[in-house]
Formats: structure tokens, C-alpha cells, sequence
């Protein structure tokens, strides 16, 4: 007979502690509106994962006894809390913003490089010495200036016979 109520009690226990009973939660901000798509995460006898639905509540199945649970969503503070669990449970979770404050920037320039970069007299400027002038080699005869300048880049010639020159796709000058 022992032997038998012996029996009945340990199988009466590892049907309760087999129980599961449903967690129902809500996730807030701190005015009270519902924050959908806030991740919940639980540890309890296995790891759960869930998150909230459009009008902030989720629902998760959950062991008797203690389970951790934490709710973090994007621009708010994390909450982790530990829930006994002994019935079909309702609670409300509040998340409070968190603020981070930045530290200044501060931009210095020197006024006089700005400067140099708006003069137009040095920006697309080439200056050929006669020396550098002389130096191209030319068939027969003296240095060209027209054919230097058509060396360079940027520059191309007009038609044959002529003494156009382009410049960077601008008219003939």
C-alpha cells in the first residue's frame, strides 16, 4: 500500500511540474503606448524568443516556477526581471526612453587656405617656360607654340589648315 501511495505521489509531482501555464504580456512606452515588434526573450527550464505584435502584447508558454525574462526594444532601456510562475500570469511591462548625450563638434578652418582654393588665377593655370617650350622636339624648324599648346592635356586642334584650338570642349579660340 505505501508502495502505491509512494507511486501516485511522485507521478502526481512530475505532472505538475510538467504543467505549462501561458505568460501574457504588454510592452509599453512611458506615455502608455503599445510598442510593437519588442523583442522578448525568456529563460526558464528552455530559452524563448518572441516579440511583441502590433498592439504590444505577446504571449509565451512557460513552465511553473521562476522565469527570466527581458524586453529591449531600439531607443529604450532594457528591462530583465525574474517571474514565479504558479498560474496563468498577466503583466505589463513600461520602457522608459534612453537618452545619450553626444559631445560636442567643433570644426576649425584657416581662413587662408579656404581662400586659395576659390582663386580662379592659380586653379587650371599651366605655365610653360621657354625652356620647356624649346624642349619638345618638332620636325625642321623652331619650337611651335600652337603645337606645345596642343600638347597639353585638355587641348585639341581644330580642322587641317586651321590654327583653332579647343579647350576642354569649349569654342574654338
Amino acid at each position: 500500500m505505501w508502495l502505491r501511495m509512494l507511486m501516485g505521489f511522485l507521478l502526481c509531482s512530475a505532472v505538475v511540474q510538467a504543467q505549462n501555464y501561458r505568460l501574457k504580456g504588454l510592452v509599453t512606452d512611458s506615455l502608455g503606448l503599445p510598442l510593437s515588434a519588442a523583442n522578448i526573450q525568456s529563460w526558464g527550464q528552455k530559452k524563448k524568443v518572441t516579440t511583441s505584435d502590433a498592439l504590444g502584447e505577446f504571449y509565451l508558454d512557460v513552465h511553473v516556477g521562476e522565469t527570466w525574462l527581458e524586453i529591449s526594444y531600439t531607443g529604450f532601456k532594457k528591462i530583465a526581471r525574474t517571474i514565479l510562475i504558479q498560474t496563468d500570469t498577466t503583466i505589463t511591462f513600461q520602457l522608459e526612453n534612453k537618452f545619450e548625450l553626444l559631445e560636442d563638434v567643433v570644426i576649425l578652418s584657416d581662413r587662408t587656405l579656404q581662400a586659395d582654393q576659390f582663386q580662379t588665377t592659380r586653379m587650371s593655370t599651366n605655365m610653360l617656360s621657354g625652356k620647356e617650350i624649346s624642349a619638345i622636339p618638332v620636325l625642321g624648324g623652331e619650337a611651335d607654340l600652337i603645337k606645345t599648346l596642343q600638347l597639353m592635356p585638355g587641348v585639341t586642334k581644330g580642322a587641317d589648315g586651321t590654327t583653332d584650338l579647343f579647350v576642354r570642349g569649349g569654342a574654338a579660340d
